[in-house]
């Protein structure tokens, strides 16, 4: 729905019957009178009111030509009034045409209702017709909005910017003291257009048109009220409740949840007006629009809360469905259906085992039932949006799907992301584009995983081609730069995948996975500690609890030859119950080891108390850490006292089980003292 259009019949009957003949009668005596201006403004009223009552019966194309014979007879320059009036008329059935035609057909006929409403502003100004002017500025805006909703994205966004304009103007006449139904109608537009534009804008600007359209259509309320007019209140309860969630997933956090909580309220107000017996099919629209803000609800919510939420979210999407069959409503249908399969697959990934597995079996047949209508030729980016949607469902049944079977449906959600890009292209829809690209990298990725040779390189390649071309496209180009970097990583381009993190944690540093991934990397695998240990302490600036990243920082100490430091840190760590509770060994380990580098007398004191505590351990204990680069440093340092016996040490704690370490340590234990006396 993108507005209310207003049409008001100049002076005619109720369209309750054909005028048969009549219109026929009027404009054979026109052609045979001798004086034809005398017959001429009544045969316009006949043919206008015998368009009024094909347009109340249905009937919009003979309707328009109604209207068309009608505004023939007229002349901007004699007949001002009436040229302008059927101007009008034929600019609403174009409008009622564009409805119920098939794409092309129904552009072509909003692109002439545009036109029309354009030309009916030549003769009705503010100045000298200000209500006509102001319906015409309130029509005009819904074509508009109408037009920009069939319309690529900067095309789109110039027409909704003029939409908005024409609502306003039409404000300036339809006040709330003095016309305060047209008020609320224009205000409801208005809303309707400020949030599409929104829908195409980015950051502060979408947040700020989300405000103003929250703001309109709580300003319609004050006049739409329940108890005088319950059926528009609800319509725009309804739009109310779309635009406060579109607003709390713009926002997030707190007042995020808060914006949800109010829209799941003013949804299930609208349903206390919109019955199923009253208004079946309103009913089934309102609990479609609840299933949405509900599944954002729970995602919020996490957790049990989330998973109950969840399940009244596709109880109200199953609810729509009862009203929304294929067979009256298929296009409503197969937009609930393709909203009850999203609800499912989040289901399935709340819970485990096989419970999960008949949520996605649920959730790709819900999205394979939306695509009996959603098709490429009909609907083309409906199609593509469900595709996209049936490829994530896929995708995650080939991630819990073992061999030939998991295989199979990583390929067919790859099927499914191609298929959405013949129509999600980079010039049509960018954002769209992008989005399933990241999606596509991710499919190619899981693929690799699970091939060898050859097959597996080709996977990864088409990964990164996928996320290389997403990040074309700004709003994906740090989720798509962290998935190239990941397969960077598994493929050993080390100095290329550094560079990726590098960029990731300059854009957000605050990405703590980009900030591990790039310090384990430095250290362990470009062997850079120096700039690993620069990195570690930057981010321990702004998260000094992290204990994790001490851990880090001592490794990249040790490495980098800060002994005295590296010691200092360990032992402090040490005392830190958390950081023993998941790193005692490497602590102790560090601790030791480079005080024995600094010459510590308190060396062999440490190194009994690491025995002491691998001994407490189970026999299966492994330090499950990575000394790589920790080695690697020390075999550069030919000055090092104790080189040869600590690389011996630290091979000894990467030993797989706790007695191969201990067999290890006490070994080494007995040659230290040799060395040292």
């Amino acid at each position: 729905m993108v507005g209310d259009s207003i049409h008001q019949p100049a002076d005619r009957v109720a369209h309750d019957r054909l005028v048969d003949g009549a219109a026929r009668e009027r404009a054979q005596r026109l052609k045979e009178a001798a004086e034809p201006e005398d017959l001429r403004e009544e045969l316009v009223d006949d043919l206008r009111l015998e368009g009024d009552s094909l347009l109340y019966l249905g009937d919009f194309q003979k309707a328009l030509a109604s209207y068309q014979e009608a505004h023939s007879y007229t002349s901007r320059q004699e007949t001002s009034a009436l040229w302008a009036a059927t101007l009008q008329d034929t600019a609403l059935a174009h409008a009622r045409l564009a409805s119920e035609s098939p794409p092309i057909a129904s552009a072509a006929h909003i692109a002439e209702a545009v036109e029309a409403y354009r030309q009916t502003l030549l003769v009705y100004t503010h100045e000298r017709l200000p209500r006509p002017w102001a319906m015409t500025q309130n029509n005009l805006g819904v074509a508009l909005a109408e037009q920009a909703s069939i319309s690529e994205a900067k095309r789109g966004n110039d027409l909704l910017a003029e939409a908005v304009a024409a609502y306003r103007q039409a404000l300036l006449v339809y006040t709330r003291d003095r016309l305060p139904l047209e008020w609320a109608r224009t205000q409801n537009n208005l809303a309707i257009a400020l949030r599409a534009r929104a829908a195409r804008a980015e950051g502060e600007s979408g947040t700020q048109l989300l405000a103003e359209a929250v703001d309109d259509y709580r300003q319609a309320l004050q006049v739409r009220t329940r108890e005088q007019f319950p059926e528009s209140w609800a319509r725009i309860q309804n739009n109310l409740g779309v635009a406060l969630r579109d607003q709390a997933s713009s926002t997030g956090g707190e007042r995020g949840a808060q914006l949800l909580a109010q829209a799941v309220d003013v949804y299930q107000q609208a349903l206390q007006v919109r019955t199923r017996e009253q208004f079946p099919q309103q009913w089934a629209r309102t609990q479609d629009n609840l299933g949405s803000a509900l599944q954002d609800q729970a995602l919020q919510a996490g957790g049990e809360a989330g998973a109950e939420i969840l399940t009244k979210a596709v109880q109200a999407f199953q609810q729509a469905l009862l009203v929304r069959t294929y067979e009256q409503f298929p296009q409503d249908w197969a937009m609930t259906q393709n909203n009850l399969g999203s609800a499912l697959r989040d289901q399935a990934s709340q819970t485990d085992g096989e419970a999960s597995a008949e949520f996605l079996t649920k959730a790709v047949h819900a999205f394979q039932q939306a695509l009996l209508v959603r098709t490429h030729e009909d609907l083309p980016q409906q199609w593509a949006m469900t595709q996209t949607n049936l490829g994530n469902a896929l995708r995650d049944q080939g991630l819990r799907t073992e061999g030939e079977p998991g295989a199979q449906l990583l390929a067919d959600a790859v099927g499914a992301y191609k298929q959405a890009l013949l129509v999600r292209t980079r010039e049509q829809l960018p954002q769209d584009w992008a989005a399933t690209l990241v999606n596509l990298g991710a499919a190619f990725f899981e693929q690799a995983a699970r091939a060898e040779g050859e097959r597996k390189e080709r996977f990864f390649d088409e990964a990164l081609k996928a996320y290389s071309q997403a990040q074309e496209v700004p709003k994906y180009r740090a989720i798509a730069r962290r998935g190239e970097a990941q397969v960077l990583l598994l493929t050993g381009k080390d100095r290329e995948a550094a560079a990726a993190l590098s960029e990731i944690l300059t854009r957000n540093p605050q990405d703590s996975k980009a900030f591990s991934s790039l310090a384990l990397l430095l250290n362990n695998s470009l062997f850079d500690p120096v700039r690993a240990l620069s990195i570690i302490q930057r981010w321990l600036t702004r998260h000094p609890e992290d204990l994790a990243a001490r851990i880090l920082e001592i490794e990249a100490l040790f490495a980098s030859g800060a002994f005295a430091d590296c010691r200092t840190k360990a032992a402090a760590l040490c005392t830190n119950e958390v950081a023993m509770q998941h790193g005692e060994a490497v602590l102790l380990g560090y601790q030791f080891a480079a005080g024995l580098a600094a010459g510590s007398p308190e060396a062999s004191a440490d190194l009994t108390l690491l025995l002491k505590g691998i001994g407490k351990e189970p026999s299966e204990f492994r330090t499950s850490w990575t000394f790589r680069g920790t080695l690697h440093s020390l075999r550069k340092r030919s000055d090092l006292l104790y080189r040869d016996w600590l690389i011996r040490f630290f091979q000894a704690l990467e030993a797989p089980n706790r007695d191969s370490i201990l067999q290890q340590l006490r070994v080494l234990q007995g040659e230290l003292g040799t060395i040292r006396d």
